[in-house]
């Protein structure tokens, strides 16, 4: 029997785990690559060995489109956030049936037009532009009475906070601004637009879903901690601490899922995973950014210790026939991602002091990315989170979880730095997204 097809487009990031899955749960896997070869930072991440083809394809064209007919999909499919719109493309043209709106396919991938799409329909959001030119910024910041403020600055397709700056007191937004527009980042394309917006203050949650037929099932929730380093002249860069899974019924996040399930119809999601990140501010949850993909960094995985389930599992199943979808989730686990943080900046010489992280009760994995003699602390971006590594802590206690992530805390103060240099951090990058 023929094994029915699902195409990725950009099977990289996590995208490299929804193909694996679905080939596991027995689909044959079509990959698409926008780039030839992928960008740099996902070259790691591309495992040629898990497609039973692949096509090289940046637009839909009457070929690329022949070629995946031929293949009867039954799904199409981003991996990758650089993947997204076309995937939209091609899913409109392939399986029609299961494509997001394609008029709203640039508010799925330009931050500027999401924010747009969501205010569209009445919806809370950061105040924001979107724009290339740096006078506009200027007119709209007194406009809004926002000069002076904290500010966030971006390129406006970002991936994995690739260039996201946060200025205290919008002092230096231009010099910001400045670095991004034009420059080429980490997917290897031009910043032709910058995002500028308010900076809000809140508590910061990812929700993660599943949307078929019309209802967006919640596949996980997790709260970000997020610390700033790599202080500079233009500002700022935030990289992750930790993340923690939470139960969907905790308090509150009846309020998150509500907003997050508004969004996802604003951006006109109708089929697939998707990952939305919040800030729950105390006017309520506001939209940071939505991805039409799955989550990326790993956090599948993650999401499957924590609930026995993911959008994975979720979508092989549908794609198999069972529509007996649940739409939200049991805990069953708790799991804390702890992302490793250097004190200072300079070279590290003790990493092997990192591995008593390996003794502790609920440590289930532990990825230590560098080595001795490795520069450290000049971090620049979100990146830079997975840049020196993670453990993964899961128990039935949540106590034990939680004494464990005080734990690593405390065995990261016997690590030792050698002085400070200004010469660029060793970089063994970790998977944006």
């Amino acid at each position: 029997m023929t094994k029915p097809t699902v195409v990725i487009v950009d099977p990289y990031s996590s995208g490299n785990l929804l193909a694996a899955g679905l080939r596991a749960a027995g689909f044959s896997i079509v990959g698409v690559l926008t780039s030839n070869p992928p960008p740099e930072v996902y070259r790691a991440s591309f495992f040629p060995d898990v497609l039973d083809e692949y096509f090289f394809g940046e637009t839909v064209t009457p070929d690329l489109v022949s070629r995946l007919h031929e293949t009867t999909p039954v799904a199409v499919l981003a991996g990758a956030e650089p993947g997204v719109e076309l995937a939209d493309l091609l899913a409109a043209e392939l399986t029609p049936h299961l494509a997001n709106t394609p008029a709203l396919g640039s508010a799925r991938r330009h931050k500027g037009h999401m924010v747009e799409g969501v205010a569209a329909q009445g919806l809370r959001t950061i105040r924001t532009v979107a724009t290339d030119d740096p006078e506009e910024v200027g007119k709209w910041l007194d406009r809004e009475s926002l000069t002076g403020c904290d500010l966030v600055v971006k390129p406006a397709k970002s991936v994995g906070a690739d260039g996201v700056t946060f200025v205290r007191g919008g002092t230096e937004w231009r010099r910001a601004f400045d670095d991004l527009i034009g420059a080429t980042n980490r997917l290897g394309a031009r910043n032709e637009q910058v995002v500028v917006q308010e900076r809000v203050v809140g508590v910061e949650y990812v929700v993660n879903t599943f949307t078929f037929d019309g209802e967006h099932a919640v596949t996980d929730i997790a709260c970000y901690r997020k610390v700033l380093r790599g202080e500079s002249a233009a500002g700022s860069a935030a990289i992750y601490e930790s993340v923690r899974f939470l139960p969907c019924a905790a308090p509150g996040n009846e309020t998150l899922v509500a907003y997050t399930r508004d969004v996802l119809d604003a951006l006109g999601i109708r089929f697939g995973p998707a990952h939305t990140e919040l800030m729950l501010t105390e006017d309520g949850p506001v939209l940071i950014e939505t991805g039409a993909r799955i989550a990326g960094g790993g956090m599948p995985e993650s999401a499957r210790l924590a609930t026995g389930d993911n959008a994975i599992g979720r979508l092989a199943r549908y794609l198999r026939g069972d529509r007996r979808q649940r739409l939200d989730y049991h805990l069953r686990r708790s799991v804390i991602v702890v992302f490793l943080l250097p004190p200072s900046r300079g070279r590290i010489r003790n990493t092997r002091t990192y591995e008593a992280i390996r003794e502790l009760p609920s440590c289930d994995l532990l990825h230590v990315n560098v080595r001795d003699g490795d520069l450290v602390g000049a971090e620049s971006n979100l990146f830079a989170s997975l840049d020196y590594g993670f453990a993964v802590l899961v128990h039935d206690d949540p106590a034990q979880t939680e004494a464990d992530y005080a734990r690593i805390r405390c065995i990261e103060k016997a690590i030792e730095v050698d002085g400070d240099s200004s010469d660029p951090v060793i970089g063994r990058r970790g998977d944006p997204g």
